[in-house]
Formats: structure tokens, C-alpha cells, sequence
């Protein structure tokens, strides 16, 4: 009844009796635990999640790096570049680009406003890319 008497005393000015007599009847706040004060951990999506379509957090991954799956003969716009971990990306680019690699080695990383681009050892050409598997 205390804590309810204060907030109902916020809208009017309090008698000097009656503030003293409210602050003695409201106990002193517990020291919280350390475990409680601790802020929460931030987790970094697993990166089998690399690149879909998520709500991002500030923390999460900004690179994610394998390899191509087989040979690279490079790209069309449209070409799907599986990945050895599974992915599979979309170029976006439209421009056409021939390479002959053996599975080269592959970094995804984040660019501005969602977008992705891939970079491959070998390759100058930086496509943009979006994940579809």
C-alpha cells in the first residue's frame, strides 16, 4: 500500500509528515545478484543462417567464408554459386564474367543495406550476391 500511496502522491505536493512517514515505510532496495546485472549475451547467427533474410542484430557475422563446390567458370547474371558448406548464392551483378578455377575459396560478406557480395580468390570482380538456399 506504500508503493501505491507514493505514486498516488506524484500528481500533489506531500505533507513534510507524511514524506518522512512514506520513505521509512518503503524498504531499501536488494543489491541484485551479479549474474542478474550482467547484460545479456548477444549470440552471432550459426552459420548455416549466414545471409537469409533475419531481423539483424549489430553483433552478428559480417563474413562468412568456404569455398565453391566443384569447378568455377564464372558468371551470368542469375548464375547460383553453390557453396561446400551447403549455401547456395545468386549473382545479382549483370555483367558476365568467365574464370577456370579449381573450387576456389570464397568470402561472403555483408555490404551496406542488406546487401552481400562474394569475393573469390582469383577473381577481381566483386558480384553482389543474394543467398535463395
Amino acid at each position: 500500500m506504500a508503493r501505491l500511496a507514493c505514486y498516488d502522491a506524484i500528481g500533489r505536493p506531500a505533507a513534510p509528515a507524511l514524506r518522512d512517514q512514506a520513505a521509512a515505510s518503503i524498504p531499501a532496495p536488494a543489491a541484485a545478484p551479479a549474474a542478474a546485472v550482467a547484460t545479456p549475451a548477444t549470440t552471432a547467427p550459426a552459420p548455416a543462417d549466414f545471409g537469409l533474410p533475419q531481423v539483424r542484430l549489430p553483433s552478428a557475422s559480417e563474413m562468412l567464408e568456404s569455398r565453391i563446390a566443384g569447378r568455377f567458370e564464372g558468371w551470368d547474371p542469375g548464375t547460383r554459386l553453390t557453396l561446400a558448406n551447403g549455401q547456395v548464392w545468386e549473382v545479382l551483378d549483370t555483367k558476365r564474367v568467365s574464370y577456370d578455377l579449381p573450387s576456389p575459396a570464397v568470402r561472403v560478406k555483408r555490404g551496406m543495406l542488406g546487401s552481400f557480395f562474394i569475393e573469390i580468390d582469383g577473381v577481381t570482380a566483386t558480384p553482389r550476391v543474394r543467398r535463395v538456399q
